[in-house]
């Protein structure tokens, strides 16, 4: 009896407090592809290799959250961006579609994807921090692009809406089904402002960049519908040495731009009809810039899905354009098909074809002007 009593006072002694729940989670997806690429002219170039992060970005994440009482919940996300491609995978990724294959998207030292605080309640949701997506994204990615990387290239329209935003989220709460978000920040990283004149005395460069989003989205039953809008003021002048920005990082030797206000807009419904689901959008951006500088960007996209059982069928067509004054620089058409077929619930495997096609006026004799990738490829979840 004594020993147990012993025990029980030691076990006390030493307790602590419980701890807030902590997920390490991740995903990886690898595969095999061959792409083939054609410029005007004829002359085609076609390899393959090793590719990853063909249906979704690679990366490891670590998230948790602790009911304060009343209602209120803490959270904390941190989710950085991998290549298990590459031999210094957890320093550096390839972006959307990168691999070893022609035409791969270059390695970036851009690795955090997610580093973000929350507070929910009754209020709803409030996230500081860099945010996984824009509310501008949150709504422009929702059309239907089953694979990243050729085909189906639209989805360069969407991600010309920074998937990421370091800066502060208010989401409402769901009303029937409807929800609000309300953002203000930078770019992934990047949100300097500064009144000194370029490479002044104080070694600081005038330089603005801040992003305001919105987004309203709706989901009931089998529909989704949802609508945002972005707009960022861009400014800066010319530096030509590396300063610093005014809160002591580094600015790299730039070019100027001139004050300007960059809007965008996008539109996406969904609709589940059981044995087929439909997703379509609509992305227009313009860069706000003058005279000859004006750049504007338009893309529409649709996709049919058709569930069978673990299998899941996929086709996607789209089209983009960019425009500047006096010409049509890009005017890009694509498709994709993709088969997916669920191992469990964390494991599938899949097969994509997709192809693209761009007929604008920047493309010459020894451009790129097709190019085609297949990719078959197995993707784990944890």
């Amino acid at each position: 009896m004594k020993k147990h009593l012993i025990a029980a006072a030691v076990a006390g002694a030493f307790a602590v407090p419980a701890m807030a729940q902590v997920t390490v989670y991740g995903r990886v997806d690898m595969g095999w592809g061959t792409a083939t690429t054609k410029a005007s002219c004829g002359t085609q170039d076609k390899t393959s290799g090793l590719v990853d992060g063909t249906q979704t970005s690679n990366a490891i994440g670590f998230r948790g959250t602790e009911d304060l009482g009343g209602g209120l919940t803490a959270g904390f996300q941190l989710e950085q961006g991998i290549s298990p491609t590459q031999t210094n995978g957890w320093n550096m990724r390839t972006a959307n579609s990168g691999h070893q294959v022609a035409n791969g998207t270059a390695i970036s030292s851009a690795t955090m994807r997610v580093g973000a605080l929350s507070l929910r309640g009754a209020f709803g949701l409030v996230e500081v921090g860099t945010l996984q997506w824009s509310a501008g994204y949150a709504v422009a990615s929702r059309w239907g692009f089953t694979a990243e990387g050729f085909g189906g290239e639209f989805h360069a329209v969407a991600t010309g809406m920074p998937a990421r935003i370091t800066g502060a989220s208010w989401t409402s709460p769901a009303f029937s089904g409807t929800t609000l978000t309300l953002q203000h920040g930078g770019a992934h990283g990047n949100r300097v402002d500064r009144e000194s004149v370029a490479d002044a005395p104080d070694g600081l460069r005038r330089n603005k960049h801040a992003r305001t989003g919105m987004n309203i989205q709706h989901s009931s039953g089998p529909l989704y519908v949802g609508v945002a809008y972005e707009s960022t003021a861009v400014q800066a002048t010319a530096n030509s040495a590396a300063t610093t920005n005014a809160y002591g990082g580094a600015v790299a030797v730039g070019s100027a731009i001139a004050a300007r206000t960059e809007q965008a807009w996008a539109i996406a419904a969904n609709y589940d009809l059981g044995p087929v689901v439909l997703r379509g959008g609509i992305v227009d951006r313009d860069n706000g810039a003058s005279g000859s500088d004006n750049r504007k960007t338009a893309g529409t996209g649709l996709s049919v899905a058709v569930p069978l059982g673990a299998l899941t069928l996929t086709a996607v067509a789209s089209q983009y354009e960019t425009k500047t004054p006096t010409a049509k620089t890009l005017d890009v058409s694509g498709h994709q098909f993709n088969a997916r077929y669920n191992l469990s619930k964390r494991t599938n495997v899949y097969l994509h074809y997709g192809t693209d096609k761009d007929k604008g006026s920047s493309v010459t004799a020894t451009t790129l002007a097709k190019r085609t990738r297949t990719v078959a490829g197995l993707v784990h979840t944890f």
